[in-house]
């Protein structure tokens, strides 16, 4: 019956390690726990992106479904991979679809 309520009050190890940490070791926690995969692939920044399952693609993937996107959904890739991998064939293929 101790046993029971000790399990049922004590905090998780997660809130246990928050409420010790220091400010740096909590946001890189919560930057963790954001940066979770969706079933897609995409992880919380690419879920508006208009390609499916963004951050579980090779570049030559990404590459091959840039034709055809309109060019708020080509600025949005662009912006998205310029912060996270920043793969030129992929930033390479959007100046050159941009362009024309």
């Amino acid at each position: 019956m101790l046993a029971c309520f000790l399990a049922a009050s004590a905090p998780s190890a997660s809130e246990a390690a928050t409420a010790t940490a220091g400010p740096d070791v909590v946001a890189a926690q919560s930057r963790a726990e954001s940066a979770v995969s969706d079933p897609g692939g995409n992880t919380n920044g690419a879920r508006g992106l208009a390609i499916p399952g963004y951050d579980a693609l090779s570049a030559s993937q990404v590459v091959e479904r840039l034709v055809g996107l309109e060019a708020d959904e080509l600025v949005a890739v662009r912006d998205y991979e310029r912060a996270h991998r920043q793969r030129r064939t992929i930033l390479g293929k959007i100046e050159q679809l941009a362009a024309g």
